[in-house]
């Protein structure tokens, strides 16, 4: 259950200077994925920092409302797919939001307030993520095949995100069987076809370190 006291009461400090809040996390963004950031070359940086703002207000609010929310989330969620937007992107922005309400909190980032915005960024992109799915079933039809595209890119982003920080491969599984995103994709695909998503790309990653050697 999502802390929404918590989120409320960060979400008015955040709008104090949202201005700052929106630098940090553009900043974080561009560092994290460039190919993301090119999704919004053509937007100023006043138009940028306006929509990240309404996005995060309008996301709370449908989160703490009633299921009609879910509906208006998962429309973003389709209207994202038709944009490119992947479940790969989804992990980033997730990923960046948490970092810069962390940064931007300082000394107010306490373990609780932690959690709140954890379950807050799990459950709207889970939603979004939904909705993504939804559209890209009216596209291709086959709704088994969505589900294992979905998680694939799912298990190979966690994967490459892993692979960044660490060289050990039995680093890399504990670290892999240690992420809810990980268990939920290999809950669809199965352990063995999980495991062979990893382990193909890890061989891939180090064949491609190996060329760079080489070079």
């Amino acid at each position: 259950m999502i802390n929404i006291q918590v989120i409320e009461e960060n979400l008015r400090y955040i709008q104090s200077n949202s201005e700052k809040f929106c630098k940090i996390f553009y900043q974080l963004l561009e560092e994290e994925n460039n190919e993301l950031m090119r999704l919004f070359r053509h937007k100023t940086t006043n138009y940028k920092y306006k929509q990240l703002m309404n996005w995060l207000t309008f996301v709370f609010n449908k989160v703490r409302q009633s299921s009609y929310s879910l509906v208006l989330l998962k429309h973003i969620g389709g209207k994202n797919i038709e944009l490119g937007i992947t479940f790969k992107h989804y992990q980033i922005v997730s990923d960046t939001l948490l970092r810069s309400v962390a940064c931007y909190l300082q000394d107010k980032w306490t373990t609780e307030v932690a959690r709140a915005w954890r379950e807050f960024s799990e459950i709207s992109m889970d939603i979004m993520l939904e909705g993504g799915k939804e559209q890209y079933s009216l596209w291709n039809g086959s709704s088994l095949q969505i589900i294992r595209d979905v998680n694939r890119m799912r298990i190979e982003a966690i994967t490459q995100k892993v692979l960044d920080a660490h060289n050990s491969l039995e680093v890399i599984m504990d670290k892999l069987m240690e992420d809810k995103y990980f268990q939920k994709a290999e809950y669809y695909m199965g352990r063995e076809k999980a495991i062979e998503i990893v382990f193909d790309l890890v061989k891939k990653t180090k064949a491609k370190k190996i060329a760079l050697i080489g070079a």
